[in-house]
């Protein structure tokens, strides 16, 4: 069996991720080589927008696919990681922001696969999981389009975004810490069936 079939490959969702990804290298040429920060924001904003709209497509339309599992995420990484090079050449205070995004990125990941491991419970995003990704694209955006922003101005809505990053990753650790904590009446029963059941199996080899 192919991992990969064909009609999973030739989807809506999966054209509209790599075409995220195409925008990539238009981006990083509009804002670097031509400086015209305008359209570099117009590229963003129809990355956003194709996001938005293929995962809505694959939901609605059943066509959800592995390939896509893996090219939905690549396209978000390849998009920020781009983002964030071209700020940084200008903004060097945005190392602060990268360092608490990828830590974030990091732990929550980690964390709730660890709830989907132990408890089999899947979450899902939470407000402040929702506003941190907000102002940090809106701080993005910005820091584009406004060129000659003052830079203390600009160092404090850096140091803003990259709190409610940190806030965002603290939240979620406490629920999902809080999750793996948490003691299900079902595992107290489980064990005392299994103490009782064990004597009576251990009980035939201590007679031989």
């Amino acid at each position: 069996m192919k991992f990969f079939e064909k009609d999973q490959i030739f989807t809506v969702p999966n054209l509209l991720c790599v075409i995220r990804i195409v925008l990539v290298p238009l981006f990083l040429w509009l804002y670097l080589g031509e400086e015209n920060y305008l359209a570099a924001v117009i590229v963003l904003t129809v990355s956003g927008l194709s996001d938005i709209i293929d995962g809505w497509i694959a939901r609605r339309f059943d066509q959800v696919s592995e390939l896509g599992k893996i090219l939905d995420p690549i396209a978000d990484k390849l998009t920020q990681l781009a983002v964030f090079i071209c700020l940084l050449l200008r903004y060097p205070l945005m190392w602060v922001l990268l360092a608490a995004f990828v830590l974030r990125e990091i732990t929550v990941p980690l964390l709730g696969l660890l709830v989907i491991r132990r408890r089999q419970i899947v979450t899902g995003a939470r407000w402040y999981g929702k506003a941190s990704s907000v102002i940090m694209y809106v701080l993005m955006v910005i820091l584009i389009l406004w060129v000659d922003i003052p830079r203390p101005l600009a160092a404090a809505l850096i140091i803003l975004s990259a709190a409610v990053c940190i806030f965002a990753m603290a939240m979620y650790a406490r629920l999902y810490l809080s999750m793996l904590r948490y003691k299900d009446p079902m595992d107290e029963v489980v064990e005392e069936v299994v103490e009782e059941l064990l004597p009576a199996e251990e009980s035939p080899e201590k007679d031989q």
